[in-house]
C-alpha cells in the first residue's frame, strides 16, 4: 500500500511538473507577444525609445503565472525562476529593440540633416564659408549618436563622409558655375591641387582626381572652341603671334579680350599649335612673376645653368631669352611704376591726377583724397612683395604733367607747387616719392623739391637758379637768349670748389655727382639774384657763397674713419651722424653674423659708402661688400640705414646664440 501511495504521489508530482511546464511556455509566448507588441509600436512610432520598458513593464504585468500546487520543492523553485528569466529576457529583448530604435532614430534624422546639408551646400553660389559653417553644424550630431549609442567610430565616419560629400558636391557645383569661365576653373584647378588650397585635407585623391577630370575637360574644351572659332588666315595669324611674343616678352599680362582675338586670327592656321605654345609660355611667365623676386631670380639661374650644362634646343634658349626679359621688366615696373604693377596683376585702375586742380582748394582736397588712396595701394603692395615696391605714387602720365608744369612755371610758381604738393601728402616719404619720379626729367629742380622738406630757402634758391641757368622757352627774348644778364663765375672754379668739398663722397654715382653739382651753381647763381648781386660783366667769384652752395646743397661731407668721403644726411652734424652710424652697426649686428662677429678693432675701421637713398649706407670690405647669402649663390650687401628710427638709440646687446649660424641671420628679427 506505501509503494502504491508513494507511486501515485509520484505520478501526481510529474502531472503538476507537466502542467507547470506548459504554463511556462504560455508565459514565455505571452512575453513575446508583449515584446513583440512592444517592437511593432517602436517601429511604428507609437512608441519612443524611451517609452519602451514602461509599456513593456505594464504590459507585463498582466502576464502572471498561475500558481501550481504539489510541485516538488526543486520544481517550484525552477518555476518560479523560470517567471523570473522570461521576464528578465523579455525586458532585455525590448531594451535591444529600443537601442535598436534609437539608432534608426538617429540614422533617420541624421541622414535627413546629411541630405539637407548636402542640398544647401551643392546650391549654386554657396561659398566656401557658408559649406564649411554647414560642415560644423553636422559636427553636433556626434552627441546625439553618442547619446543614442552609436560607436563612436562609425559615427565620426559617418559625419567625415557626409563632410566629404559636402565638399565633394561644393566642387562640382563650382566646375558647373564655372562650365565657360577659364578663370572660375583655374581658380577651382589651383583650389583642387595646390598645397594649401581650398580642397586640401578636404578631399581625398579620388574625389579631387573626379573633379579634377571635369575642369580639365572644360579647360580643354574651351582651349578647343577657341581654336575653332580662330581667324583662317596665316599671315594674320603670324602677325599674332608676334604680338603675343612681343607681351610676353613685356611681362604685361594680356586681357583675356586680347588672347581672345589672338585665339580667332590663329586658330586654324599653320600658327595655330605656335598659339597653344604661346599660352603656356604665357602662363609659365605669369606663375613666375607671381612668385617673389628672388624666387623668379632664382628660377632664370637654375634654369640658366640647366641649358649650360644639358644643352637647350633654340626654342628654349629663346624661351628663356624671353621670360628673363619679362622678369627684368616686370621687377622694373614693380620699382619705377608701382601702380602700374598694381593696374597689370590685378585690374585695378588708378584714374591719373588732375595737377590743374592744384590751384583750386576744391581741386586739392580731391587731390588729397587720391593721394591718400594711392599711399594705402602702395602700403598694401609693399607688405605683400617686401622693399622691391618703392614708393612712387605717380602714374607715368602724372609724370609727365607734373613736368610740364614745373617746366613751366616761374620759381614762384614752382616753389609753391612743391608747398602744395607736400601738404596734400599723407606723408614727407610719399612726397620724397613724387620728387623722385620727377628727377629723371628736372633732376636739379627735384633735388630742390626734396630740400623743401628739410629748408624752403634752399629750395628757393635752387629754383630761382636754375630758372636763370635754363630758362624755359617762355623765359627767353625772341632771340632765345636769356632776359637778364648774370655773372656766373666757370666752370672750372665750381669744378675745383665741387671736387675739394666732396672728394670721393659721389664716387660710385656719378649721376647723382652730376646733379649736385648743377645744383650748386643754381643756388650760387638764385642766391647772388635774390641778394641782387647781378653784374653785365664778369667779376672775382664769392668763394664763400660758393661753399655755401655746396653745404646747402649736398650738406655735411665726412671722411669716415679716414676711409674715404660720404655725403652726411641733409642737415646732421658729424658727431651725429657718426654717433648715428655706431648705433646702425650695432643694431646690424643684433641681425647679422658678419656684422656681430666683427672685433671692436675692425669696426673702428670700418669704411662706408653712400647709396642712391640719402642717409643709407653699405660697407665696403676687402674687394666686396659686407654682406650675407641670398640663398641662391649670391649676395645681399647689408646696409645702414640712418632713417631707421631704430638707429638713434644704441640697440640692447643680444646674445651671439640668436644668431642663426646657417643663414647668418637673426632669429628674432628673422631678416
Amino acid at each position: 500500500i506505501g509503494a502504491v501511495a508513494e507511486q501515485a504521489a509520484q505520478q501526481r508530482f510529474q502531472q503538476q511538473a507537466a502542467i507547470a511546464s506548459n504554463n511556462l511556455l504560455d508565459h514565455q509566448l505571452k512575453s513575446e507577444n508583449i515584446v513583440r507588441n512592444v517592437g511593432d509600436k517602436l517601429a511604428t512610432g507609437e512608441l519612443t525609445p524611451e517609452q519602451a520598458p514602461a509599456e513593456y513593464q505594464r504590459q507585463a504585468a498582466d502576464n502572471v503565472l498561475p500558481r501550481v500546487d504539489h510541485l516538488e520543492p526543486a520544481a517550484a523553485e525552477a518555476y518560479t525562476r523560470g517567471a523570473q528569466r522570461v521576464a528578465a529576457e523579455g525586458g532585455l529583448k525590448v531594451e535591444d529593440f529600443a537601442d535598436l530604435a534609437r539608432k534608426q532614430r538617429y540614422s533617420d534624422q541624421f541622414g535627413q540633416a546629411v541630405d539637407s546639408s548636402r542640398k544647401l551646400a551643392g546650391q549654386p553660389g554657396t561659398d566656401p564659408k557658408q559649406v564649411q559653417q554647414i560642415v560644423d553644424q553636422l559636427q553636433t550630431w556626434r552627441q546625439v549618436g553618442l547619446a543614442a549609442k552609436v560607436p563612436p567610430a562609425a559615427i565620426d565616419k559617418a559625419i567625415q563622409d557626409a563632410t566629404d560629400g559636402m565638399w565633394f558636391d561644393n566642387a562640382v557645383q563650382r566646375s558647373i558655375e564655372s562650365h565657360d569661365n577659364m578663370a572660375g576653373l583655374q581658380n577651382l584647378q589651383h583650389d583642387l591641387t595646390d598645397k594649401g588650397g581650398l580642397y586640401d585635407g578636404k578631399l581625398d585623391s579620388n574625389k579631387r582626381a573626379a573633379v579634377m577630370m571635369q575642369v580639365e575637360h572644360r579647360m580643354d574644351a574651351i582651349h578647343m572652341r577657341l581654336e575653332h572659332e580662330a581667324d583662317k588666315r596665316d599671315a594674320d595669324g603670324a602677325r599674332a603671334i608676334n604680338e603675343i611674343t612681343l607681351q610676353t616678352s613685356s611681362g604685361v599680362p594680356a586681357p583675356a579680350s586680347q588672347w581672345t582675338q589672338w585665339a580667332q586670327r590663329t586658330q586654324g592656321t599653320s600658327s595655330a599649335s605656335a598659339f597653344t605654345d604661346a599660352m603656356k609660355g604665357e602662363a609659365q611667365v605669369q606663375d613666375l612673376l607671381r612668385q617673389p623676386i628672388d624666387k623668379q631670380m632664382a628660377y632664370l639661374r637654375t634654369e640658366q645653368a640647366r641649358q649650360d650644362t644639358q644643352g637647350a634646343t633654340i626654342k628654349e634658349q629663346t624661351d628663356l631669352y624671353r621670360l628673363g626679359n619679362s622678369v627684368k621688366r616686370n621687377i622694373t615696373t614693380m620699382q619705377q611704376d608701382p601702380l602700374v604693377f598694381l593696374q597689370q596683376r590685378t585690374g585695378k585702375e588708378t584714374p591719373p591726377l588732375d595737377m590743374t586742380q592744384l590751384a583750386d582748394p576744391n581741386g586739392a582736397v580731391a587731390l588729397k583724397a587720391q593721394f591718400d588712396q594711392r599711399a594705402l595701394d602702395l602700403t598694401t603692395m609693399q607688405a605683400k612683395y617686401g622693399p622691391v615696391i618703392k614708393t612712387r605714387p605717380l602714374l607715368p602720365e602724372d609724370v609727365s604733367t607734373l613736368g610740364a608744369i614745373v617746366e613751366a612755371g616761374s620759381p614762384k610758381d614752382v616753389a609753391g607747387l612743391f608747398k602744395t604738393l607736400r601738404s596734400l601728402s599723407p606723408n614727407d616719404h610719399f612726397y620724397s616719392g613724387m620728387i623722385a619720379q620727377l628727377a629723371p626729367d628736372h633732376p636739379v629742380l627735384a633735388l630742390a623739391g626734396e630740400r623743401a622738406i628739410q629748408d624752403p630757402l634752399v629750395s628757393q634758391y635752387i629754383i630761382q637758379g636754375e630758372a636763370k641757368l635754363n630758362p624755359s622757352k617762355a623765359a627767353k627774348q625772341a632771340d632765345g637768349k636769356p632776359a637778364v644778364s648774370l655773372f656766373e663765375p666757370t666752370d672750372a672754379v665750381f669744378q675745383q670748389a665741387f671736387t675739394n668739398a666732396v672728394g670721393a663722397a659721389f664716387i660710385y654715382r656719378p649721376a647723382a655727382a652730376e646733379t649736385a653739382y648743377q645744383a650748386v651753381k643754381a643756388y650760387y647763381v638764385g642766391k647772388s639774384s635774390a641778394s641782387g648781386n647781378m653784374l653785365e660783366k664778369p667779376s672775382q667769384p664769392d668763394s664763400k657763397l660758393i661753399d655755401e652752395a655746396i653745404t646747402a646743397v649736398v650738406g655735411q661731407v665726412v671722411n669716415y674713419n679716414g676711409k674715404g668721403e660720404v655725403t652726411v644726411p641733409w642737415g646732421m652734424d658729424k658727431s651725429t651722424f657718426e654717433q648715428r652710424v655706431d648705433n646702425a652697426v650695432a643694431l646690424a649686428a643684433t641681425r647679422y653674423k658678419a656684422v656681430a662677429d666683427l672685433s671692436p678693432a675692425q669696426r673702428s675701421q670700418l669704411a662706408l659708402q653712400g647709396t642712391e637713398q640719402e642717409g643709407v649706407y653699405v660697407i665696403p670690405y676687402g674687394s666686396d661688400w659686407l654682406g650675407v647669402s641670398d640663398g641662391h649663390g649670391g649676395k645681399v650687401p647689408i646696409v645702414l640705414d640712418l632713417n631707421d628710427p631704430a638707429s638713434i638709440h644704441p640697440p640692447a646687446p643680444m646674445p651671439p646664440n640668436m644668431i642663426d649660424p646657417r643663414t647668418g641671420h637673426s632669429a628674432t628679427y628673422g631678416r
